[in-house]
């Protein structure tokens, strides 16, 4: 996952490794302490199963959520306290994680073949 300064467009600021695939989804969410910014978590999924949740400070995932049996479609993590997080996979499941137990909730299955016109691909939280 690279990372970019607005204010310095040319080059990534800071490159999160971890992954052993394309990363195909991301989302991004700015930890609150004490009522003030302390930086910012990103939650990555990938064609290697995974869903990541990184540490932009340490610049390292804090979390790895593993479950789908196909590639990462797409991911989300709740707003306000960032405790679960969604994620759809090609194998046409929508998989829901406490990202501080790593626990997951009885997966959703979807009834479309994975690459049809009706397949999900992406998920969002609403709210």
């Amino acid at each position: 996952v690279r990372m970019w300064d607005t204010r310095s467009p040319l080059k990534p600021a800071s490159i999160l490794k971890g992954h052993f695939g394309h990363v195909t989804c991301v989302d991004v969410l700015n930890r609150m302490h004490a009522g003030r910014l302390d930086g910012m978590l990103v939650l990555s999924g990938s064609y290697d199963t995974s869903l990541k949740l990184w540490d932009t400070r340490m610049l390292l995932p804090v979390r790895t959520c593993i479950g789908h049996t196909g590639p990462i479609t797409g991911c989300a993590v709740t707003r306000g306290t960032p405790t679960t997080s969604l994620s759809i996979g090609a194998d046409c499941v929508i998989r829901v994680f406490d990202l501080y137990t790593m626990q997951t909730i009885p997966p959703f299955t979807t009834e479309n073949p994975p690459g049809s016109a009706k397949s999900i691909r992406s998920v969002k939280v609403a709210g």
